[in-house]
């Protein structure tokens, strides 16, 4: 993602460009779930966009997911989920969602006394966040 309202996927054994998908606004985070190919990015419109780049035809943007109230910063789809992730945002709060049911958050956490600067979801039950709070949180989901 980038300043120019782009994502572009590359083939990282040729080193050619794949394909260009075009946002809104500045892309700040981008993160692919290799269990189905879509790609989640965190955006300075404040959505939360998925995107399914297997389409050929018709919109790539699976959905939008809108509920913070600041920037998008960050963004992490859920380990060996094919439909939660999480996004961080210059709300001070942590977002999961559920991309199945994309009208509301399933939970929204307060997670830093400023803006969250970035979000991991690496480890299973465990969400990571960094702010300018200069903590570093982690919430447990069991």
């Amino acid at each position: 993602g980038g300043w120019d309202h782009t994502i572009r996927l590359w083939d990282l054994n040729s080193g050619s460009l794949k394909t260009t998908l075009n946002g809104s606004k500045a892309v700040h985070k981008v993160h692919c779930n290799h269990l189905n190919g879509l790609v989640v990015s965190a955006s300075s419109d404040r959505l939360v966009r998925v995107w399914d780049c297997r389409r050929s035809e018709g919109s790539v943007v699976q959905c939008c997911l809108s509920a913070h109230q600041g920037w998008v910063v960050g963004v992490h789809w859920a380990p060996g989920h094919q439909h939660q992730l999480v996004s961080a945002s210059y709300d001070h709060t942590l977002r999961t969602w559920d991309t199945r049911s994309s009208r509301v958050p399933l939970y929204t956490l307060a997670s830093h006394q400023g803006r969250a600067l970035c979000v991991d979801w690496s480890v299973p039950n465990t969400i990571a966040s960094g702010g300018v709070d200069n903590m570093l949180r982690t919430f447990n989901f069991h």
